[in-house]
């Protein structure tokens, strides 16, 4: 990210720190397969690294599935690392190591495991996250992705973006790098809502701000619906 960006994402989802899981549905639910489907893949006793944590849900999610020994939080916000850290560590009573800032351009621990939801739709260059991932894997290290597609947010103008990378774009990416994937998944889903202020109300809480969005719902016409693309998918070294 630009460093004017890395601050506006960092002080959104700092605001929304504390409220994000209230209204957070459609990324609870895409973190909670997510952790279903890698946890097969991922040895117990190991060091997961989660990148864009957030509240630690998935984190959270994946421990009580293979009980790692460590894990390391990773995310541009400290106000989210400030939630998601204690949580981590009481109800999965592991050592919790916390990292905070620009994961796209900072260095990463070692892991066995490399995992993420909805947070590298934020890298400037998502893909870049493959890479990363590679060098910080250990040999026969597992990475498991949940991100969104291009069609994400389409009823919005400056919503998300269609330069977004579809699955087939992470496959090759993976592929490229020497993974082999294991599993993915595609799926398209609407999320309706009672206005515009509900609407509004979701999206400034899940972090994505109305500042571009905004005006964009006023061409709606009522129709307060939104599309979500969300892509997830478990490679291995």
């Amino acid at each position: 990210m630009a460093e004017n960006d890395i601050n506006e994402v960092a002080a959104r989802f700092g605001g929304s720190a504390l409220t994000y899981d209230d209204v957070a549905t459609v990324q609870a639910r895409l973190a909670d397969e997510l952790a279903e489907a890698a946890a097969p893949h991922i040895a117990p006793g190991g060091h997961l690294l989660d990148i864009g944590c957030g509240t630690g849900h998935l984190a959270r999610r994946l421990a009580a599935l293979v009980r790692p020994i460590r894990i390391s939080l990773f995310d541009v916000s400290r106000e989210m690392l400030r939630v998601a850290a204690p949580k981590v560590a009481a109800e999965c009573n592991v050592l919790v190591n916390c990292y905070d800032g620009d994961a796209e351009t900072l260095p990463w621990p070692t892991a066995d495991a490399v995992v993420s939801s909805s947070a590298v739709q934020w890298f400037a260059r998502p893909l870049d996250f493959v890479t990363k991932a590679r060098e910080a894997l250990q040999d026969g290290g597992t990475l498991a992705l949940a991100t969104y597609g291009p069609g994400t947010f389409a009823e919005l103008r400056g919503g998300a973006s269609s330069s977004y990378p579809s699955l087939a774009d992470w496959t090759k990416a993976l592929t490229d790098a020497g993974f082999h994937v294991v599993s993915s998944k595609r799926s398209v889903e609407k999320q309706s809502f009672e206005s515009r202020v509900r609407m509004l109300r979701m999206i400034s809480l899940c972090g994505i701000g109305t500042n571009r969005t905004g005006q964009s719902t006023e061409a709606m016409n009522g129709d307060w619906t939104l599309t979500w693309e969300t892509i997830s998918i478990v490679a291995k070294l």
